[in-house]
């Protein structure tokens, strides 16, 4: 961000050889260029040499809410692997691309539960997600997330299902209801 306003913040650092240990009491700011607002931040995130540890990690913005806990293993070299549980009670995908590009575009307000364990290449992912205009999703996954040769694989239950937000097109709409067994190559050097 250009500027930082109304910063207020209660945060414990503590490090050593072995570790940088962050404790958030609480943080709140509001962000221009590009304008975000953080309502509350709070919780612990610990980096050692190799691996960081989210504990009880909330964020709160004007319009969106994010639980993370777990670890994502082999930062500094290797193949990554995580074991990580996410939840958001609403996740403004408009909000968050202000600060992540890739979301831009995406008109999505999702709920989910997400857990996520496993080296990249054969990572299980189970996922719960309801959103008003795209109706809701349960999967049960294995993401291979490195290149070369993307892949997502397993069992996906579908409710009211409209593809039409998700490929953001406003014309392409659908309601899909079912169960599917799914193998989807992703493509190469390029997001989805």
């Amino acid at each position: 961000p250009e500027r930082i306003d109304k910063l207020n913040a209660s945060i414990g650092v503590k490090s050593d050889e072995d570790a940088l240990d962050v404790q958030i009491g609480h943080l709140s700011l509001r962000a221009h260029e590009p304008r975000l607002g953080i309502n509350d931040l709070s919780g612990r995130i610990v980096r050692t040499p190799n691996q960081v540890h989210f504990e009880r990690v909330s964020l709160r913005t004007e319009e969106s809410s994010l639980r993370i806990n777990g670890t994502v293993h082999n930062i500094e070299g290797g193949a990554p692997a995580v074991d990580i549980q996410a939840s958001s009670d609403k996740l403004a995908l408009d909000e968050i691309a202000r600060v992540v590009p890739a979301l831009r575009g995406y008109e999505l307000q999702p709920a989910f539960e997400i857990t996520a364990k496993g080296p990249a290449d054969r990572l299980a992912v189970d996922l719960n997600a309801r959103e008003q205009n795209t109706g809701n999703v349960i999967g049960d996954l294995t993401v291979d997330a490195m290149e070369p040769g993307r892949r997502v694989a397993g069992t996906v239950s579908m409710e009211h299902f409209n593809v039409g937000p998700v490929a953001r097109s406003a014309t392409l709409k659908s309601d899909i209801s079912g169960q599917a067994r799914v193998d989807l190559a992703l493509p190469s050097g390029r997001l989805p």
